[in-house]
């Protein structure tokens, strides 16, 4: 019974694990979301997928209906086999019109 126990526990905490940390923030492109402030933002732990890659990725969208924008900052995915980085598959999405993703600790300021 306590075998059973700490596989369950093991295996409870090692799914959990994170790996890289970003910046998280949404907010208007006036907003301190965009600028270089980082005290207003929280910071987003990123689960670790055994198919993707993680980035950290700060990105300006523009909705084309309403014409007004945004501005996201926080974690991002891709699949290891894409050859593709967040910011291309964003943009090819129209997503985003400026974008900047990076793969260290907090480097989407």
């Amino acid at each position: 019974m306590k075998i059973i126990f700490v596989v369950g526990m093991f295996a409870c905490l090692s799914s959990t694990a994170f790996g890289l940390d970003c910046y998280m923030c949404i907010g208007s492109v006036d907003s301190d979301c965009n600028g270089k402030d980082n005290s207003t933002m929280l910071i987003q732990h990123c689960p670790e997928y055994a198919q993707s890659r993680s980035y950290c990725v700060s990105y300006k969208s523009i909705d084309s209906i309403q014409m007004t924008g945004g501005f996201i900052r926080g974690c991002g995915f891709m699949k290891k086999e894409d050859e593709r980085n967040v910011c291309d598959y964003l943009k090819e999405l129209h997503m985003a019109v400026e974008c900047d993703d990076c793969e260290t600790d907090l480097c989407n300021i």
